[in-house]
């Protein structure tokens, strides 16, 4: 059985900012994968980027910057210019990632930057070569937007919590 990638969840934003007179995208955008080259999130972060590239007609780079379970690269994007240009992409589930504080975009984002990013990733979703792409893969995908992804977070790392202690690996405090 498969785990479902949820897109919401997984193009994540570290913006903030962008420059009032430019409309957003005007430039190529950087899509941070925190795992290696040719892992499950990269193997879809590359078809997922191909198909934003249709939507905001702007390229979209894949910058893999793997190491400490994903912290390495969540944490490039957590602290990458406040612009907009810089996404985040993961797997649902990751969520007790260290920095999931970070993950999401910052109160200052500029509205339209988010519209813009929230609209190419349901777009992408909906995009035929994309999902013929994780058909192949065996990966269900579906978008969540930023409410339903929050929701869903907090019911994946509570679920992921009990496993833990479940199997024993994790002391409860007392």
């Amino acid at each position: 059985m498969t785990t479902p990638l949820v897109l919401a969840a997984s193009l994540l934003v570290a913006a903030a900012g962008a420059f009032a007179q430019e409309p957003f995208p005007s430039r190529p955008i950087t899509m941070v994968v925190p795992f290696p080259p040719g892992g499950f999130v990269d193997l879809t972060a590359r078809p997922l980027a191909a198909a934003i590239e249709k939507t905001v007609r702007q390229p979209v780079s894949i910058s893999n910057r793997p190491g400490a379970v994903g912290a390495v690269g969540t944490a490039v994007a957590a602290n990458a210019k406040p612009d907009g240009y810089t996404v985040l992409i993961t797997a649902s589930t990751i969520s007790m990632v260290p920095e999931t504080d970070k993950l999401f975009a910052p109160s200052a984002t500029p509205d339209a930057a988010m519209r813009a990013l929230r609209d190419a990733a349901r777009r992408a979703v909906e995009d035929p070569d994309f999902k013929a792409t994780m058909a192949k893969l065996s990966t269900p995908i579906y978008y969540l937007d930023a409410p339903e992804f929050q929701k869903f977070w907090d019911r994946d790392a509570k679920r992921l919590a009990e496993v833990i202690r479940a199997i024993g690996r994790v002391e409860e405090k007392k």
